[in-house]
């Protein structure tokens, strides 16, 4: 019976090693990826049947193998548990022995009730209780922080790349604004905070806070300068639909390439 299992770094390679090797009349029984490229298993036309049952006959031996090996687990989990229900009960003796001693009642009370407790849990087959691992939440937070670094980066990139165009077009008052102080009033300096945070160059935070009213409520401050850094963006003015070409979207991750390619297609 030729029946041959061909290794090749891709499907390609493997298909002229089957032709070379078997014949143009070679039919391939299977084929799946392996480390380091395909693995196809083919014989000649003319003994595909015995090749199927072979083939087969191997598939039912592997998995034979598999279920002896989870056969042979479960057995030597299931005498685990059993050793440690004996040694539960072990405990459980020796404390009731010393529960009968006035100096140890209170101990072995106790120790009685814990490992009762054990026992049942052992025999419901329930996992033992197990604590956090300390290191595991020092790593959790570590990358919670790293995580958190990476956002605050994109987002700086981002208005770092917007904040000339942006300067550039503002309105001159804005601009003549950005050389003076963040405005002496509580809301401007909260709300040039905040602008700040967002990751807006002081200069620019500087103009979009100038002249807000110290009476304004914070939300409505917030809102206003929002609005006044949304005029100052440039605008391309033309309607690239209907001029048609191509055209090159450039941006960084987040900047809203293909939700903008998007809303261009459904137009």
């Amino acid at each position: 019976m030729k029946v041959k299992r061909i290794f090749a770094p891709d499907m390609k390679t493997a298909m002229r090693r089957v032709r070379e090797e078997i014949g143009p009349d070679a039919v391939i029984l299977s084929n799946k990826r392996v480390s380091g490229g395909v693995e196809v298993v083919a014989s000649p036309e003319s003994e595909y049947e015995n090749a199927q049952s072979q083939l087969t006959q191997e598939r039912e031996l592997r998995r034979a193998e598999q279920i002896a090996l989870l056969t042979s687990a479960k057995g030597e989990s299931r005498r685990a548990l059993d050793e440690e229900i004996a040694r539960a009960r072990a405990r459980i003796g020796e404390a009731r022995l010393q529960a009968e001693e006035p100096g140890f009642a209170n101990t072995a009370n106790r120790q009685v009730r814990d490992n009762s407790n054990e026992l049942d849990r052992l025999l419901r087959g329930e996992p033992a209780a197990s604590n956090p691992d300390p290191q595991d939440s020092a790593l959790a937070g570590l990358q919670a922080e790293i995580d958190q670094l990476r956002e605050m980066l994109t987002q700086q990139l981002q208005v770092q790349q917007l904040a000339p165009a942006v300067a550039s077009s503002a309105p001159s008052d804005m601009r003549a604004a950005s050389s003076a102080s963040a405005g002496s009033s509580k809301i401007q300096r909260q709300i040039f905070g905040r602008l700040v945070k967002l990751g807006l160059g002081e200069s620019l935070a500087q103009g979009l806070v100038a002249g807000l009213e110290a009476s304004l409520p914070v939300d409505r401050a917030w809102r206003n300068s929002l609005g006044r850094l949304a005029e100052s963006l440039p605008v391309f003015g033309e309607d690239i639909v209907n001029r048609g070409g191509m055209i090159a979207l450039v941006g960084p991750t987040g900047a809203g390439k293909t939700t903008t390619i998007g809303k261009l297609a459904t137009r």
